[in-house]
């Protein structure tokens, strides 16, 4: 006989099967309308010892006025006790009934107290192992003030002397337009992000790459000056578009963290959790790591003094690969020397047996590549201007070998040698085109101490060196296509911002002729 409908859901069937409303109700047991509405929504349920169900079944069963309502209710009685069908009086049959669903209702009670007991129970217990927030966390509204606050922690970072575990982590996952971002605070927190660095902060960079490549161009402008440093680590996840959240971090270890979210619709990051808590950041740190180990993938391939040949067999492999090339190099590429000059400023320089042959077997390797490619394929290099001025004025030269980079005291015959073999190249190949940047209209596009290479649909090589001194700071290597396309784009971007003058085929014949001019009448 017992039921698995409670009390008001009951009592609703049974009044709606005779049309009686929950005022007439009330009136008719002499109760107030709202309890018999609490009793219908479930609010309260009538106590066992009371006469409102012998009240309730006494005036529903003499409100039955024809056989259409005796049949609705008796389907009701039907569908709700299933087991009244033996008992003749229709009044016995409610109050049954209604009895049943009280009693069903008093043990769901029972069982909703007993699961918060428990519940209450376990956060207790949860509350007893809960670590509390700093006085100083706090949530922060609005872009500018979370920009001030990294750039808050930032400084605080640069004072950490003594701090042990030196490691920023930052992602770059949504679709955040880093040029809209107030400029005077963007460049203090890349100066301070570069701060760290110098005072031995490690840099781990975690980026969401997307087809987007106008938005991969600004992380590359982001990023390019930290590439230098030696001290970045780039991860992307491997998995392209599965991590595609509104959400950044910026975590300092042992200072405080950012984690930033939007609550807009234009998913613009508009708030942030700031944390100083020790629990707290350790927590966001070690997700970042799990972030890292399980879903990301290095972006960028670092080549220690050690990893000569492995370097250079990829910048010979980058050379051999089919597609448009593109160089940008603070001094001047080692395609410019003939393989005679090349040798013989290598032994004034005293490079090592060994390493000389090895220079000489890249050198060769590189330039007949470069020659098989260029029949077919756009090459394009960049230089500042002053990698002229400073052969002529100075003498120097920039001198690429296996064992590093040597500065080396140049003859003036030999300057001339090299400046009419850069012009007989540019003759010789229609697909070869040099532009130099000029420190008055182009000098924002000048990056000190820099060579970098980058082969169509193939990889970007990357290097950074300490004049004078000459050796190599940093050289790495990105294969990730995605990237590698993004480079070109930056590249075509960097070539189309060059004043006309300095790229004309023609114009810089004839300002390289003016120098060969120059030097050949101080002979």
């Amino acid at each position: 006989m017992a039921t698995n409908i409670k009390f008001g859901e009951c009592l609703k069937l049974l009044i709606s099967s005779l049309d009686i409303s929950i005022n007439r109700l009330a009136k008719a047991i002499n109760v107030d309308n709202s309890l018999v509405n609490r009793w219908i929504h479930g609010k309260r349920v009538p106590s066992y010892n009371t006469l409102y169900i012998d009240r309730i079944s006494e005036y529903l069963s003499k409100n039955v006025h024809n056989t259409i309502q005796l049949e609705h209710l008796n389907n009701v009685l039907l569908e709700v006790c299933r087991d009244t069908g033996a008992v003749a009086d229709l009044q016995e049959k409610i109050r049954i009934t209604l009895k049943e669903s009280q009693g069903y209702s008093f043990e769901c009670k029972k069982a909703e107290r007993k699961e918060s007991k428990i519940h209450m129970t376990n956060m207790e217990e949860g509350l007893s192992n809960a670590v509390a927030l700093s006085s100083k966390d706090k949530i922060i509204l609005g872009i500018n003030n979370i920009l001030s606050a990294a750039i808050s922690l930032l400084e605080t970072a640069v004072c950490q002397a003594q701090q042990k575990e030196k490691t920023i982590y930052i992602t770059l996952n949504s679709d955040m337009d880093l040029h809209t971002l107030p400029y005077n605070k963007l460049a203090r927190f890349k100066e301070l992000l570069l701060s760290t660095i110098n005072h031995g902060w490690e840099v781990v960079f975690l980026l969401r790459l997307t087809n987007n490549t106008a938005r991969t161009l600004k992380l590359i402008n982001f990023i390019l000056p930290f590439m230098k440093t030696g001290r970045l680590n780039l991860y992307y996840f491997k998995k392209y578009g599965v991590f595609a959240t509104e959400r950044e971090l910026c975590i300092i270890s042992g200072v405080g963290a950012l984690s930033c979210f939007s609550t807009l619709p234009t998913s613009e990051i508009s708030c942030a959790f700031y944390l100083e808590s020790k629990a707290a950041v350790n927590i966001l740190k070690d997700y970042f790591n799990i972030l890292l180990t399980n879903h990301a993938k290095q972006l960028v391939k670092h080549y220690s003094q050690d990893m000569n040949s492995d370097y250079y067999s990829l910048l010979a492999e980058s050379e051999e690969n089919i597609g448009t090339r593109y160089v940008y190099n603070y001094g001047l590429n080692r395609f410019f020397l003939p393989e005679k000059l090349y040798k013989k400023l290598m032994g004034r320089k005293n490079v090592p047996s060994e390493a000389m042959q090895m220079s000489l077997k890249y050198h060769n390797r590189q330039i007949n590549a470069i020659i098989s490619n260029i029949q077919n394929y756009k090459h394009k290099e960049i230089y500042p201007v002053d990698s002229i001025k400073k052969l002529i004025s100075h003498r120097q030269l920039y001198l690429y070998t296996y064992s590093g980079i040597e500065i080396v005291e140049l003859k003036v015959k030999e300057i001339i040698e090299i400046l009419q073999n850069i012009i007989t190249i540019l003759q010789k190949y229609s697909n070869y085109n040099i532009a130099f940047l000029s420190q008055d209209g182009d000098s924002t596009l000048i990056i000190n101490d820099l060579y970098c290479t980058v082969k169509e649909r193939h990889s970007v090589q990357f290097e950074a060196f300490k004049p004078p001194i000459g050796k190599h700071q940093v050289r790495l290597s990105i294969e990730e296509p995605m990237l590698v396309r993004a480079f070109e784009e930056y590249f075509c971007d960097l070539w189309d911002h060059i004043a006309p003058l300095n790229k004309d085929k023609g114009d810089v014949i004839s300002w390289l002729q003016n120098q060969i001019n120059l030097l050949a009448a101080e002979k």
